[in-house]
């Protein structure tokens, strides 16, 4: 029996490759690609929900739900999405609410196994009641035996149901995919740190991170700032932003508005050595970056960037450490079995 993957905004289409037999649906309406996009990116199509439906089985074993659950009706973050404040119905909710809630509805029928969410939000919290569930469970009905978090913060509350997965976020293209197959490469690089975003170092009480992008980029002469435009900016080979960064060494990863973003991605996606604020993010994995390549504070990373950058066989080691690093844990066999395992717990 299949699987069946819902992804709505096109977030994790390489979970079609994770999973052995599944089929994938997705929307033009709300996803990011056409179809014919879609296609050309990842050389496969979806089946979109809504103009598709005649595809769908009548059951199926588990569903794989792909969203940004956090998000769909909370007052910090509707302004994220203009159909929230557009849309609002008699109860206060959000078009994406109604969303989501028609999706599940629609596919709950025909499982025969597991719901498995895979929640693609940016914010670490989740807002837990008395009996250590969701709100979001509650108040809508979307049981589910196991959510997936990307963004898991060690300082935040979660259900027993909810392990780390750090191989999805939101936007496009895929970043599973672009660590598999869209990697490129440059022999020729100076020893500067590649550094790209927004300098704005704004706390929010609810992201559970201390913001000092400026205090890193400013405070350290090695650091360079490329201007990117927006979220357009990384996962195709010939993207300038991409085709910038591989001029350097370096690059650096600082916490934000989002702790784990498609940075993360793009700087592994281009074999530059990463630069990695420890931010309280978890991975649920046995091994991560080279520990000199991890810092917590500006002369922690000063420290660490000049001994690396002094020896190139200690550049070598970190840069095949991280080259491992990314062989080992970001593809697609060793994502089905972890996912495989954590659902089996």
């Amino acid at each position: 029996m299949k699987d069946i993957i819902v992804d709505v905004k096109m977030h994790f289409p390489a979970l079609q490759k994770c999973l052995e037999n599944a089929d994938y649906f997705s929307s033009n309406k709300y996803g990011y690609l056409s179809k014919q996009d879609f296609f050309n990116t990842y050389n496969t199509y979806f089946s979109d929900f809504y103009l598709d439906s005649s595809e769908l089985e009548s059951e199926y074993k588990n569903f794989y739900f792909v969203h940004h659950f956090v998000d769909i009706n909370t007052q910090q973050t509707r302004w994220m999405d203009s159909y929230q404040i557009q849309n609002l119905d008699e109860n206060g909710d959000g078009l994406e609410v109604r969303v989501i809630k028609e999706i599940y509805d629609r596919i709950k029928p025909r499982i025969k196994g597991k719901f498995i969410f895979l929640c693609t939000s940016d914010h670490p919290k989740l807002d837990l009641d008395s009996n250590e569930e969701y709100s979001f469970v509650r108040k809508y009905g979307l049981e589910y035996d196991i959510l997936f978090k990307k963004e898991y913060n060690s300082n935040a509350k979660y259900s027993n149901k909810t392990f780390p997965c750090p191989y999805f976020v939101m936007g496009s293209p895929d970043v599973l995919w672009m660590v598999n197959e869209s990697m490129i490469d440059n022999t020729n690089r100076d020893d500067k740190i590649f550094w790209s975003g927004s300098l704005d170092s704004t706390q929010y009480d609810y992201q559970l991170v201390n913001i000092k992008r400026s205090h890193y980029v400013n405070g350290f002469d090695r650091i360079i700032k490329y201007q990117y435009s927006g979220s357009n900016r990384g996962g195709l080979k010939d993207n300038n932003y991409l085709l910038e960064m591989v001029k350097h060494k370096y690059a650096i990863y600082l916490s934000g508005w989002a702790t784990f973003t498609r940075r993360f991605f793009e700087i592994l996606s281009t074999n530059t050595l990463m630069f990695f604020e420890n931010s309280n993010i978890e991975f649920g994995l046995d091994e991560f970056l080279h520990p000199l390549c991890v810092f917590n504070n500006l002369e922690e990373l000063k420290d660490n960037y000049h001994a690396i950058n002094s020896s190139p066989t200690l550049y070598e080691e970190c840069l095949n450490h991280q080259k491992d690093f990314i062989k080992k844990f970001f593809n697609y066999d060793y994502v089905r079995n972890y996912i495989e395992i954590n659902i089996e717990k």
